[in-house]
């Protein structure tokens, strides 16, 4: 007997009397004669029985159980295979049992105490009525899984708590009959989140191609008008009534350009003129100017890390992020509020709550502007970039001061988060990717320069013809010799029946035909030496995948002012 002397039984039960029963007795022996000892599993039973003379006798009863044993034992090894493999599945699983007209949790795996811990291994034992008191249709689908012996697939939200917030999951339900039901519950918050946030980008990637569709086609004609206004009112005395007329015409189409470049903004096809920028010092020098803007009842604080990571961006842009939300801030705070102004630099990984699964791993330094008005609905904030979408009165606003924050983030390779609750306020965090931090900021502002004259040739390059009248007369008004071609076969022509110098070509970027960089670079090849000026309608994107400018090449955006395109050209022939 493995583990107990047989003869010290056998004398026990004789001298004792107490029976001895034993249940699956592992026990050494041999089969027959000449097998070897193996270990049987037996029940036994020993029993001192007394005939008439007083004399005792043990009897000894033994049965075989060794198959039910090694059964029990390879059904118990399963149940835990199976029970770890349970434990280990990725997906958060349940396990319920019906009672009366609820279901009282059995079981939940690891992946289910990771997904929501209160309600993983403390709720074991509890009924779903308690666990998820607003959850009703569920439990119908689980007795219906049950009754019918059907797979139920549903979807479902519960409140996770302050940490998870509301959670989207799709459930799985399997019946186990004759009384349970298996449920795997996949979390998809964060995939239709990102489904929303992707259907979103596609609609303002749409709205902002025919943005800066429009914005083109409206750069060409209002470059037209403008000048028009200027010659008007260079001929018109200042007592004349027609110069108040002239005058209206050029602030309409000044403001009118205003627009199309917010539009361009918001379409991410602005040019813009990347430096490498200290955040703290462009907020400290629009501080002041924010005070005058927002007004006496609104309190501005800043909050300014002593150490902020540079960026590469256009400054006078990030200026205009800086005051559309101060000033969209301002207009949620009629009675008057407080408005916070901070920066950091921020890491991003995994575990950064921030992020909400749209700003991707790396180093940031972070823009926050925070209001203490109204906030705003989940409606509300599902079209806030979007481009005229406002909440103000008639007459109050264009609807596109975030769409141009927005567009500008962008094409700064930034992001741009909010957060919001009706009565409590508004957040805006924008993240621009950090740099190492430069030793000086470029001065993007060009200085006044008057001597714009010159007596240069100059081989104009436009396929629009009112634009091009516009732009030769401009340069003839400003002493220059101008050879107009209305497209690039004719540019090359007029270059080689010209014996003369040329010392500049002006081209538009985007013509039918030969494209401006292809005309630059031909006529270039023939006139060693010859400087370019490009000018465009179009958008940054679509000039440099026409290869029309690099960092260093000199570009003016329609619509230009006459004087402006004149400093352009002059800065061009002095360089």
């Amino acid at each position: 007997m493995v583990g107990q002397d047989y003869e010290e039984l056998l004398d026990a039960v004789r001298l004792t009397g107490e029976p001895f029963i034993g249940k699956q007795m592992p026990v050494l022996l041999s089969r027959t004669p000449d097998s070897p000892l193996e270990t049987r599993y037996v029940d036994l039973i020993y029993l001192r029985i007394a005939d008439a003379d007083g004399q005792s006798s043990v009897i000894a009863h033994g049965n075989d159980v060794t198959e039910s044993v090694l059964a029990t034992q390879e059904l118990s090894r399963a149940k835990q295979l199976l029970f770890d493999q349970f434990a280990k599945l990725p997906v958060p699983t349940y396990l319920w049992e019906s009672r009366e007209d609820d279901f009282v949790l059995l079981i939940s795996n690891e992946a289910a105490v990771r997904a929501a811990p209160s309600h993983g291994s403390r709720a074991i034992g509890r009924l779903s009525r308690d666990l998820f008191p607003g959850m009703d249709a569920v439990r119908e689908e689980m007795a219906t899984a049950l009754r019918d012996n059907v797979v139920v697939r549903c979807t479902a939200q519960f409140d996770g708590g302050p940490k998870l917030g509301m959670r989207r999951v799709e459930l799985t339900i399997g019946p186990q009959q004759p009384s349970r039901v298996l449920v795997h519950a996949v979390d998809t918050t964060a995939r239709i989140e990102l489904e929303a946030q992707l259907r979103q980008a596609q609609k303002m990637d749409a709205v902002g191609r025919l943005a800066g569709g429009v914005a083109h086609d409206f750069n060409n004609l209002l470059t037209v008008i403008g000048a028009h206004a200027a010659f008007l009112l260079e001929s018109l005395d200042s007592g004349d009534a027609l110069h108040e007329d002239a005058e209206a015409i050029q602030k309409a189409g000044i403001r009118a350009a205003g627009l199309t470049r917010q539009l361009l903004a918001f379409s991410r096809k602005q040019i813009l003129k990347p430096s490498v920028l200290d955040l703290n010092a462009v907020v400290g020098e629009m501080e002041n100017m924010l005070r005058r803007l927002l007004g006496e009842d609104i309190e501005i604080v800043t909050r300014l890390a002593p150490i902020v990571k540079s960026v590469i961006a256009d400054a006078s842009q990030i200026e205009q992020v800086i005051m559309n939300l101060a000033v969209n801030g301002r207009d949620a705070m009629p009675d008057g509020g407080t408005l916070t102004i901070s920066t950091q630099t921020m890491t991003i990984d995994e575990s950064s709550v921030h992020s909400q699964h749209i700003v991707p791993r790396g180093e940031y330094a972070l823009i926050e502007v925070s209001d203490t008005g109204v906030g705003m609905d989940a409606t509300v904030k599902a079209r806030l970039f979007e481009p005229f979408f406002t909440t103000k009165e008639l007459g109050k606003g264009t609807g596109l001061g975030l769409a141009t924050v927005y567009g500008v983030v962008k094409q700064s390779a930034g992001y741009i988060l909010v957060d919001s609750t009706p009565g409590k306020g508004t957040t805006f965090r924008v993240y621009l990717p950090a740099v190492e931090p430069s030793a000086a900021r470029d001065d993007l502002r060009v200085a006044e320069d008057s001597a714009v004259r010159g007596i240069e040739t100059i081989l104009l390059v436009e396929d629009e013809p009112a634009v091009r009248e516009i732009a030769r007369r401009i340069l003839i008004q400003k002493g220059y010799v101008v050879l107009p071609a209305s497209n690039g076969a004719e540019a090359l022509a007029t270059s080689a029946a010209f014996d003369s110098t040329i010392h500049l070509v002006i081209s538009d970027s985007v013509m039918p035909g030969m494209t401006g960089a292809e005309v630059v670079r031909r006529l270039q090849e023939q006139r060693p030496g010859l400087k370019a000026l490009f000018m465009s309608g179009y958008t940054d994107d679509e000039i440099l995948r026409r290869g029309i400018v690099s960092s260093t090449a000199a570009f003016i955006q329609k619509p230009f002012m006459r004087d402006d395109f004149s400093r352009a050209v002059r800065e061009v022939l002095d360089g």
